[in-house]
């Protein structure tokens, strides 16, 4: 009997150290992995960032090419108008 209990105390302490050996092991998968995360949530912020200036750069764009296209037809359609009233006004 005390040899049984003796090596089901051994096995406990095997078992014990098995699983702090286990512990230590997860502890530094948990670290690695928070580093990753860590450092792919830099990269998506990084990547917001610029996503962030060529929106911007393409609202300018999309502000400014209209603008300058309604310029040039309004400049188009006076110089039209301007054509049509002098000829009339020649005759």
């Amino acid at each position: 009997m005390a040899e049984r209990v003796a090596s089901i105390i051994i096995a406990v302490i095997a078992t014990k150290a098995d699983v702090q050996a286990s512990e230590a092991a997860l502890r530094a998968a948990i670290a690695t992995l928070r580093g990753e995360v860590r450092s792919d949530l830099a990269r998506t912020d990084a990547g917001i960032e610029r996503m962030g200036g060529r929106i911007a750069t393409m609202e300018q764009r999309l502000l400014v090419r209209p603008g300058g296209i309604a310029v040039a037809l309004t400049g188009i359609a006076l110089g039209a108008m301007y054509v049509v009233l002098q000829y009339m006004l020649d005759f």
